[in-house]
């Protein structure tokens, strides 16, 4: 990350699990070295300690068993929240309260009403409440989306998004907060992605939840186009899986390995040819905040405002 103009010096993040560690991992690797970070983490602090001695950080990042302390001599530039989704909504409205620039990790509150509640204070405080998309900084996603609006009008979508029961992930075995439901889980993520590839307004229809909630098969309406989409827990295999049908024939992008496929009627090709050499989606997305916060453009790709869709599609869902 290059450092804008009136870079940030401190910036609190709030989490004590794996993907906190990701997150962290990627700002002491490509953020400019006077950062300072400083990890909340009240149930994990010992594991947080040992990882961030482990990567030999100590001077630049420090574990703490609380919550950042807004009123003192130690209050952070910005915050990130990437603690358990249960605990989104009060760790970013102190944050928020406090006035501080605040980046919520999906999901960015576990009902409609919680998002607008947060959305709602960050305008009363007139402080910015960004939200992590990180697939709409992924061009894997860009390019795809691309090859679609090439191909107009879209006739019919379909989408896969599975996990196995058991995986790892950037280096350690990722697991699954079971008391989140899936449609909560994953739906922030592809809601985002139809935004980009379709460019329409996503509506709820129906949804049938099997094997004891781990499956849900969702029916969408995107401006009137029919969408399928498939969440799954405890499968054979990750995959992430889009299908387009368009009315010169069908597209499909498969990133279930980054940066994934693009095929065209039959050829495929690679969906990020840039992946192994340019900064990817996170590093990108954090870099976004991080710039914005510095006083930098603002990205809407992290306007907060757009979680409102994927929390309503979930709550409608939730409800049968």
């Amino acid at each position: 990350m290059s450092p804008p103009a009136g870079s940030l010096k401190t910036l609190g993040l709030i989490g004590g699990g794996r993907w906190a560690r990701v997150i962290a991992g990627v700002l002491l690797d490509h953020s400019p070295s006077d950062l300072r970070l400083s990890i909340h983490t009240p149930g994990n602090a010992a594991g947080m300690r040992a990882w961030v001695s482990g990567r030999g950080a100590e001077k630049r990042a420090e574990v703490l068993e609380r919550w950042p302390d807004y009123g003192g001599s130690r209050r952070p530039e910005a915050v990130i929240v990437a603690n358990a989704a249960r605990d989104h909504v009060r760790a970013a409205a102190e944050a928020l309260s406090a006035g501080i620039p605040t980046l919520v990790e999906k999901p960015l509150a576990l009902s409609e009403a919680s998002a607008r509640s947060l959305i709602d204070l960050a305008g009363q405080n007139g402080v910015r409440l960004a939200v992590s998309q990180v697939f709409l900084f992924a061009r894997y996603v860009e390019a795809f989306a691309r090859e679609v609006a090439r191909r107009a009008p879209v006739t019919h979508v379909r989408v896969t998004w599975t996990d196995p029961a058991q995986e790892t992930r950037y280096g350690e075995a990722k697991s699954v907060d079971p008391d989140l439901p899936i449609v909560k889980d994953v739906l922030p993520h592809v809601v985002s992605i139809l935004r980009v590839v379709c460019g329409t307004t996503i509506g709820f229809v129906d949804v049938a939840l099997s094997r004891g909630g781990a499956q849900a098969d969702l029916r969408l309406r995107l401006d009137g186009t029919p969408c399928s989409v498939r969440l799954a827990r405890n499968g054979e295999a990750r995959r992430r899986v889009i299908d387009v049908e368009t009315g010169t024939g069908p597209l499909q992008l498969d990133f279930s390995e980054e940066p994934g496929r693009i095929t065209i009627d039959g050829a495929a090709v690679d969906g990020d040819p840039a992946w192994s050499s340019a900064p990817r989606p996170l590093a990108l997305m954090l870099k976004s905040f991080l710039d914005g916060v510095a006083g930098g453009a603002v990205d809407e790709r992290l306007d907060a405002a757009q979680a409102l869709e994927a929390c309503r599609i979930a709550d409608q869902a939730m409800a049968g």
